[in-house]
């Protein structure tokens, strides 16, 4: 197994649940003979959430209780919708909190409106275990609220997802937005998708996870194109070692310090970070990604400018004391929407040479599968693009890439699938002990002639290549 093929074995991230004992079956004490337990629903000042009967598919909905409903699916795309919200709900009030029982485990899908354009790209899934007795589930939308500028105002609606088989059976009730408690606001502290933005272009980066960057698009259109689905995704620093001792999904593994974090979870700590209006500078920690460890003696920067519909990424890793022998290097490890599914790139004879850019043949279309090729080009960029439009990489110095694409034909797409399509220029050299590497990475999102463009202005400044200090 190629090293570039490690994180697509991980599933897609699930968002964690917070359970409680609140709003649960209690014994009425009114009387000793009646011990039937007695519902008890949460003392709040803001209505229910109310499922609607219109806008479903694929499932049965029967309401036995006021506030509760039993959801049967029926096919492969099971769904609900719940009632336009008929207030506000305060935004001091971020915690979705309901009470269900189910017949299996569910990936409950929560994707937030308005209806017109329900989309996976802005949901995020909870894992429902299968329930006999009735049990409370809370998730704090706050994060989800800030990316979507979804706030739970009057008219709002969600789209409530129940897997993708038929036959699960899910009882509901008691939905309803509650204020975080003193522990959730703590955890929530660390929740950090910060963007920078210009009149073009916006870009995302995830604190919690070293500042790697989660976000890239066009103002206009808001499609995010980059996939984050675990911390081995996103578009990010990668290095390699040789190996040492560590496995990763039954294989031997490598020396391996990445921004975003482990496979076990383990999250990159950010050190230092600023922002300033189109710009941002993040210095972080590097995690080793098969064993979790935060690798103290490493560091990561990021310095990213935006400039018309040009994002300059400068990265900085800075060793410690150890040498790692020369293998292949990810520079940088870019993960893209699985829509995405052809890679642009120049492989003729005239690099750089804008007098033969009307030649018909000056392109060349790849579409690298299941685990992956490698191509040499003549000029040091590339684009995984969909339909002749998508997202340019420019790495000077870079001129191999490698790229796949894993997951179905048939399979999700989004920022947050487990399915991806995956690129990184790639460069061979060894890492000396305390060595400084700089280099730059070069983002644009559009239609491929533009995206050759601003790459050929960019070359003409001559920009600097790979220096190691």
């Amino acid at each position: 197994m190629e090293k570039s093929t490690r994180r697509f074995m991980t599933l897609a991230v699930i968002a964690s649940l917070v359970l409680s004992a609140s709003c649960s079956e209690k014994e009425d004490d009114s009387s000793k003979e009646d011990e039937t337990p007695v519902h008890v629903c949460p003392s709040i000042d803001v209505p229910f959430v109310q499922i609607s009967t219109s806008g479903s598919k694929d499932v049965s909905i029967v309401s036995p209780e006021t506030n509760e409903w039993t959801i049967s699916a029926k096919g492969s795309d099971p769904y609900v919708v719940t009632s336009s919200f008929k207030e506000d709900y305060p935004e001091t009030s971020p915690v979705l909190t309901f009470e269900y029982k189910a017949s299996r485990d569910i990936d409950f899908q929560i994707l937030y409106g308005p209806a017109s354009s329900f989309s996976a790209d802005r949901s995020s899934t909870v894992q429902l275990k299968k329930a006999e007795s009735w049990t409370q589930v809370s998730f704090n939308t706050k994060a989800d609220r800030d990316r979507y500028e979804w706030y739970a105002k009057t008219g709002d609606v969600m789209r409530l997802d129940i897997g993708d088989q038929s036959g699960a059976i899910l009882n509901i009730r008691d939905i309803y937005f509650r204020p975080m408690t003193s522990s959730e606001e703590e955890a929530a502290k660390g929740e950090g998708f910060q963007y920078i933005s210009n009149e073009n272009i916006k870009l995302g980066v995830d604190m919690d996870h070293g500042g790697s960057i989660f976000y890239f698009a066009l103002q206009d259109d808001g499609e995010n194109l980059v996939n984050y689905s675990d911390a081995g995704r996103y578009i990010q620093q990668s290095w390699y070692g040789e190996k040492d001792g560590s496995t990763w999904s039954d294989e031997d593994w490598y020396w391996n310090p990445i921004q975003g974090g482990g496979a076990d979870g383990t999250k990159a700590p950010v050190k230092k970070y600023s922002f300033n209006g189109n710009s941002l500078d993040i210095i972080s920690t590097p995690v080793h990604w098969a064993t979790g460890e935060i690798l103290s003696d490493c560091e990561m920067e990021e310095q990213i400018t935006l400039d018309g519909y040009v994002a300059k990424v400068h990265y900085i890793f800075r060793n410690g004391s150890k040498s790692h022998p020369a293998t292949d290097q990810e520079m940088p490890a870019i993960f893209c929407d699985y829509a995405l599914d052809w890679v642009l790139s120049y492989r003729g004879k005239y690099p750089w040479d804008r007098s033969h850019w009307e030649d018909d043949d000056w392109y060349a279309w790849w579409q690298p599968g299941w685990p992956g090729s490698t191509v040499t080009n003549s000029e040091e960029w590339g684009a995984w693009t969909k339909n002749a439009k998508g997202l340019g990489f420019y790495v000077p110095g870079a001129s191999t890439i490698k790229g796949y694409r894993f997951g179905s034909a048939t399979g999700a797409t989004g920022p947050k699938a487990g399915n991806c399509s995956y690129v990184a220029p790639w460069y061979n050299m060894e890492i000396k002990a305390n060595a400084v590497i700089e280099y730059d990475l070069y983002l644009t999102v559009g239609k491929v002639d533009d995206i050759r463009e601003r790459f050929y202005d960019i070359h003409d400044t001559k920009p600097a290549g790979i220096v190691v200090k």
